[in-house]
């Protein structure tokens, strides 16, 4: 699933694309993706028809294309997801399968396309909303996550572990305590900070905290330089692939020898999730 670093660069790709332009035509292939919040508008204008885009947000692993007319339109990825940009030919010759929505959109001096927009989620776990401002999407949908994981202080890392009696792993995937974190980042930045992922937060130190709270900022900045991690599907605006899963010391590598040490590297299903550790240097 594309976490933080993968729907930051995705952002990061599709705002010198998108910005300034205007929806001409939108065609939703799949009514089941698509949830409205607020006011039920129109389809075509929830889908942002005739909308010129005025910014890109993100929240954890949530995107967001913000009209000049304050409509909203949120996407979420989910496992397989892809948000495409895409010329007319390149449209054409590439016949995407599950296309589930599409945008064809151009400079508003246009009046004609001239590129495609695709949401394309070949195994349907992700999904759109609309909403009529980014308020409305803020207060219903986002309200509800942390505070997103590149932009936290090592004062609220602390605080939000002390009270947790969950496992260090089950904590840092929970969206609730903070956006944007999961599987790989997780497993990643635990490792970094040597800590064991079946470790209680009550069980840290102040200086595991620390070293923590570094470990996810230095990663995450790093995998969002590296156009993020793809593993399966994960393509930015561009469809281009990110390479920071070449750097990956522990995700997706059970068994094999860790970088740091040489001792092989366990794995085990903790808080539901295939987790990977060093028994060396993540010893509990």
């Amino acid at each position: 699933m594309p976490e933080l670093p993968e729907v930051e660069h995705l952002r990061r790709s599709l705002v010198p694309l998108l910005l300034g332009k205007q929806f001409f035509h939108v065609s939703l292939n799949r009514e089941d993706i698509l949830t409205r919040l607020g006011v039920k508008r129109n389809l075509q204008l929830a889908l942002l028809k005739d909308g010129v885009v005025r910014a890109l947000h993100r929240c954890g692993k949530n995107l967001a294309l913000e009209m000049c007319d304050g409509r909203v339109l949120a996407v979420h990825l989910g496992m397989s997801g892809q948000f495409l940009v895409l010329s007319a030919g390149e449209y054409k010759d590439r016949a995407l399968t599950h296309a589930h929505a599409v945008w064809q959109f151009g400079a508003p001096s246009q009046k004609t396309p001239a590129h495609y927009l695709v949401f394309r989620d070949p195994r349907r776990f992700g999904g759109i909303t609309s909403a009529p401002n980014m308020e409305t999407l803020m207060r219903l949908r986002w309200s509800k996550l942390g505070p997103d994981a590149l932009s936290l202080t090592h004062e609220f890392l602390a605080a939000c572990l002390i009270s947790k009696v969950r496992t260090l792993k089950a904590t840092l995937l929970d969206q609730s305590v903070i956006a944007g974190l999961g599987n790989i980042y997780v497993d990643e930045a635990l490792f970094a900070a040597r800590l064991h992922p079946t470790r209680t937060p009550a069980s840290l130190e102040p200086e595991d905290v620390l070293h923590l709270h570094q470990a996810i900022r230095t990663i995450l900045a790093h995998a969002v330089s590296a156009g993020g991690s793809s593993i399966r599907d994960y393509l930015d605006g561009k469809g281009e692939r990110g390479s920071y899963a070449t750097r990956h010391q522990v995700y997706g590598r059970a068994g094999e020898a860790c970088r740091r040490c040489e001792t092989t590297l366990e794995s085990e299903a903790v808080a539901q999730r295939t987790t990977v550790w060093c028994p060396q240097c993540q010893a509990i």
